[in-house]
């Protein structure tokens, strides 16, 4: 390598913060996905698509409820924006569900709304 002028590219090393305390969160639905009713849990989860030149990514809402998926979103970037507009469906569709209540992994709405803006 030295005698074409090339050099291998060295990564950082990733440094371990041993004070830093996990989060854990409150299980809520202690596995009880059976015994909730209509658009009282839905989960949320996003994959990407391979395409010719580039990705799509999808955002889609399941209500536990019934199986179903109660809204689905595509975009080009996988951002924070996919999933807002995905919520926005699933409000607009699902006029019963509060903005309140609604909780995306360990985000409350709130928090969301102050990300967004």
């Amino acid at each position: 390598m030295s005698e074409w002028g090339i050099q291998s590219i060295i990564r950082k090393k990733r440094r371990v913060w041993a004070n830093r305390i996990s989060r854990v969160f409150d299980n809520m639905l202690e596995h009880q996905f059976k015994e909730c009713i209509e658009n009282e849990v839905v989960v949320t989860d996003f994959t990407y698509l391979p395409t010719k030149n580039d990705f799509l990514y999808l955002s889609a809402m399941h209500d536990l409820y019934n199986n179903e998926v109660v809204a689905w979103k595509f975009s080009e970037r996988n951002d924070l924006e996919l999933v807002m507009d995905t919520l926005q469906v699933l409000t607009t569709k699902k006029m019963c569900i509060e903005a309140s209540s609604i909780r995306i992994k360990d985000f409350n709405t709130h928090q969301l709304n102050s990300i967004k803006q």
